[in-house]
């Protein structure tokens, strides 16, 4: 009994020595609520603690104060995440949200193939646009270099907003641009609420499974030698 009330005591003061750096938090963070409306200190405080009692409170802390220390960043309440495991998640989850789309469609990325996927993703923003779904496409030059340019005149035509970062081409050093500036983000945002964001490019090689997902099998471990 007495070790249990000992330790109630300790967790008791280690919860009161947090609440300084939590109520700090509260009043300097900017927090959106699902309304849209900036939520007040007090409601803050509280979302803090329970983010904070669902994980690691310590570590959220030094992430929202690190947060907080950065001007114009702003955060947003009510937020869903969801971790897609490889490409074939990945795209399908992202066909879906853009076959869903009412208001935008805006896709990044450093490698847009000239592919199978990638036809997809042409044939699924052009059917958007022609729904008056505003769609944007920004690709990197250099990442992208491969693909025929037909690709992307095609999205052009049937009104697609399209973008190359840093093209390739010659004398880009006397204009300031060098070839190692180039994007490599690869984000997909739909209706300004569903957002996708990794390491996933708009290419085949993307497009089969990982090693957990059953598509592509990790490779087996070496034999040991009889003997050693």
């Amino acid at each position: 009994m007495a070790v249990a009330a000992e330790q109630a005591k300790i967790a008791q003061q280690a919860s009161q020595a947090g609440d300084a750096p939590v109520k700090a938090l509260a009043h300097e963070l900017t927090v959106i609520g699902s309304g849209g409306k900036a939520l007040s200190p007090a409601e803050r405080e509280r979302l803090v603690r329970q983010l904070g009692s669902e994980g690691s409170a310590a570590l959220l802390r030094r992430h929202l104060a690190a947060m907080a220390s950065t001007e114009g960043v702003e955060l947003y309440a009510g937020n869903e995440a969801k971790v897609l495991v490889d490409g074939p998640a990945t795209f399908d989850a992202m066909f879906k949200a853009i076959a869903a789309a009412r208001r935008s469609v805006l896709v990044e990325s450093y490698i847009v193939e000239d592919a199978e996927i990638a036809q997809r993703l042409a044939d699924a923003l052009i059917a958007k646009r022609r729904q008056g779904v505003q769609v944007a496409l920004l690709y990197d030059g250099l990442g992208s270099f491969g693909t025929d340019d037909k690709f992307f005149d095609r999205l052009r035509a049937a009104g697609v907003g399209v973008c190359a970062f840093n093209p390739v081409k010659p004398g880009d050093r006397a204009t300031g641009q060098t070839p190692t500036h180039r994007d490599h983000r690869k984000i997909v945002t739909v209706d300004r609420l569903i957002g996708f964001t990794g390491g996933i490019n708009i290419s085949a090689v993307y497009s089969s499974g990982s090693f957990g997902g059953g598509g592509r099998k990790a490779p087996a471990p070496p034999k040991k030698k009889e003997g050693k």
